[in-house]
C-alpha cells in the first residue's frame, strides 16, 4: 500500500502515520506499507503562464510526486517483499483527493490496482483559467512577472522557500485541470468511465464537519455564537468552507442566490444545542452527500465498497469543547495508524478493548481489500458491496460492525434538500 497522507494541500508528513499495524495486516497476511511526502502548497501546486509555455508538464507538481512515488514501488518494491503488480492507493482527506485524483490521471495507469478513499472524494478540480490567475496574482505578490516569458519563469525559480510560504495563503488553487496529468474534469470521468477503473473503497465519518468545528473553536480560543452561526458566510457563493474537510482547496462553489436563506431554513439554530452543533450538521452534511453521490457514479464502473464511520465516543486528541465531538473527521485515523493524533499539538490516547477490536476488524478488511480487491472473506458479508439495485454501507462502530441503508444515510444526512443545491 502507498499511503497518501491529509493535510489540505498544505500540511502533513509521512511520519505522522505509524502503518506497523497495517503492514501486520489481518487473516490474508502482513502487506508492506509505503508512506510519502510530496510538495505542498504553492511548492506542491502553481500554475502560471510562464510555466505553461515551457511545454512540460506543470502545476500539479505534488500530484506527479505521488505518481512518482509509485514508479518507484514499481521498481523497487519486490526488493521489500511487496509485489509491483498488487498495489494500493489510499489517503485521508486532502489525502484521499489526491487518491481520486490519481484515479482519474492518464499518467497514473497502471500504477496502482486498488484505491480507498477515506473522507475526501474529488468531484471537481479547478479550472485552469482559475489556477493561472492565482498563479499570476502569486507572482505579482512576489515581485515577478505575470506574463508568459522565461525571465518570469526564472524569477519564480529564483523565489525563497520561506518567501513562498509567507506569500501563499490567497493564491492557494490546489489539483488543477492542466491538461496533461488531469486533462479531464471529474464529474465527467466519473461520469463517463474515463479513469483508472480499480476496484474502491470510498467512505465518510458520521460528523464530518465537527473538525471544522472544532478548530474554529480551538483557533479563536471561544465557542461558536449564535450570530456567528448565521453571519458566518459559509452560505454564500464566495467561500469554500462549504466544500467540508476534504473539498477543493481555493474553488469557489458558487451556491445560487438564496442559499444562505433556505439552509438556515433547513438547519434554524432552534433545532440544536448549540451553534456548534449546527455548523457540524451543515459541513457534515455537505460532505455526507457529494460522497454519496460519487458512489452513484463509480458504482456504474467498478467494485465499490462504503462505508460511514460511526464510533462518535472515540478518542478525541483536541483539547476539551464546549460540544462534543462526535465521529469527527480525522477521528477513525486511530483505528489503522496506532496513536495517531493530527501531528505534535495533538494529544494520543489509547483505544478501549472494543475500540481494538474494531480497529483489529477494519484493519482486516483493508489488508483483505488489499490482497482481492474485496474486504470480505467469504461472500458480500459483512461489507456489501454498493450497488445500484441495493447499495448499503458499512456501519464502522462498537460494538459491532453492520450495515447502513442509503435511505437512513441519506435521510440522516438530509441529502433530498442538498441534491438541489451541492455543486457536484
Amino acid at each position: 500500500m502507498l499511503w497518501i497522507h491529509g493535510g489540505g494541500w498544505f500540511d502533513g508528513e509521512s511520519h505522522d502515520y505509524d502503518a506497523s499495524k497495517l503492514a501486520e495486516g489481518g487473516p490474508s497476511g502482513p502487506t508492506v506499507v509505503v508512506t510519502i511526502n510530496y510538495r505542498l502548497g504553492l511548492l506542491g501546486f502553481l500554475a502560471h503562464p510562464a510555466l505553461e509555455a515551457e511545454g512540460h508538464p506543470f502545476a500539479d507538481y505534488g500530484l506527479m510526486d505521488q505518481q512518482a512515488a509509485l514508479r518507484w514501488v514499481k521498481q523497487n518494491i519486490a526488493a521489500f517483499g511487496g509485489d509491483p503488480d498488487n498495489v494500493t492507493i489510499g489517503g485521508q482527506s486532502a489525502g484521499a483527493v489526491f487518491t481520486a485524483a490519481n484515479v482519474a490521471s492518464p499518467t497514473a495507469a497502471g500504477l496502482f490496482h486498488r484505491a480507498i478513499m477515506e473522507s475526501g472524494p474529488s468531484i471537481a478540480f479547478a479550472s485552469l483559467d482559475l489556477a493561472e490567475t492565482r498563479g499570476a496574482g502569486f507572482a505579482a505578490a512576489a515581485g515577478c512577472g505575470t506574463d508568459n516569458s522565461t525571465a518570469a519563469a526564472a524569477c519564480l525559480r529564483g523565489l525563497k522557500v520561506e518567501d513562498i510560504l509567507a506569500l501563499q495563503g490567497p493564491y492557494l488553487t490546489g489539483l488543477t485541470l492542466d491538461g496533461t496529468v488531469l486533462p479531464t474534469a471529474a464529474d465527467e470521468a466519473w461520469t463517463t468511465g474515463q479513469f483508472n477503473r480499480v476496484p474502491i473503497i470510498n467512505g465518510t465519518v458520521e460528523d464530518e464537519g465537527s473538525f471544522a468545528a472544532t478548530l474554529n473553536e480551538y483557533l479563536s480560543g471561544q465557542p461558536m455564537t449564535a450570530a456567528g452561526y448565521t453571519g458566518l458566510g459559509i452560505y454564500t457563493g464566495n467561500t469554500n468552507i462549504f466544500n467540508g474537510p476534504g473539498g477543493i482547496a481555493g474553488v469557489p462553489p458558487n451556491y445560487p442566490a438564496g442559499t444562505a436563506a433556505k439552509v438556515l431554513v433547513q438547519y434554524p439554530l432552534a433545532a440544536y444545542a448549540g451553534p456548534s452543533l449546527a455548523e457540524t450538521a451543515v459541513l457534515t452534511d455537505t460532505e455526507s452527500c457529494r460522497a454519496r453521490h460519487l458512489n452513484h457514479l463509480l458504482s456504474q464502473w467498478v467494485p465499490l465498497y462504503a462505508y460511514e464511520f460511526r464510533d462518535r465516543n472515540a478518542p478525541w486528541y483536541f483539547p476539551p469543547l464546549s460540544f462534543p465531538h462526535g465521529a469527527a473527521h480525522t477521528i477513525d485515523l486511530q483505528f489503522f495508524f496506532p496513536l495517531w493524533h493530527g501531528g505534535p499539538p495533538g494529544t494520543p490516547y489509547p483505544l478501549t478493548i472494543q475500540e481494538r477490536k474494531l480497529s483489529d476488524e477494519l484493519v482486516a478488511a483493508w489488508t483483505s481489500f488489499m490482497h482481492s480487491g474485496d474486504p470480505n472473506f467469504v461472500g458480500n458479508h459483512p461489507w456489501p458491496r454498493y450497488e445500484a439495485d441495493s447499495p448499503a454501507y458499512l456501519s464502522e462502530s462498537v460494538p459491532n460492525l453492520s450495515t447502513l441503508s442509503e435511505t437512513d444515510f441519506s435521510s440522516t444526512h438530509q441529502c433530498a434538500f442538498w441534491d438541489g443545491i451541492l455543486v457536484y
